[in-house]
């Protein structure tokens, strides 16, 4: 994977994090109409961005992938 296609993997992972918690905060705040803490909210789509940057990252210490990209 090269490095082009892992930071827009990477970036759409985020992205797709960031609006399934965005659409879950709207949800709850319609149907209830009332104040949420943001900081509840903030967090998770933080942690929630890091595991997606992080998890696609540590591809690159496989060494069997290590390994193929040598041979190419």
């Amino acid at each position: 994977m090269s490095q082009k296609s892992f930071l827009s993997q990477s970036f759409l992972t985020f992205v797709m994090c960031f609006f399934f918690f965005l659409t879950l905060f709207c949800n709850a705040y319609a149907a209830n109409q009332t104040q949420i803490a943001v900081g509840k909210w903030i967090a998770p789509i933080i942690y929630l961005g890091a595991f997606a940057l992080l998890s696609q990252g540590f591809m690159h210490l496989d060494p069997e992938r290590k390994k193929l990209m040598k041979k190419l």
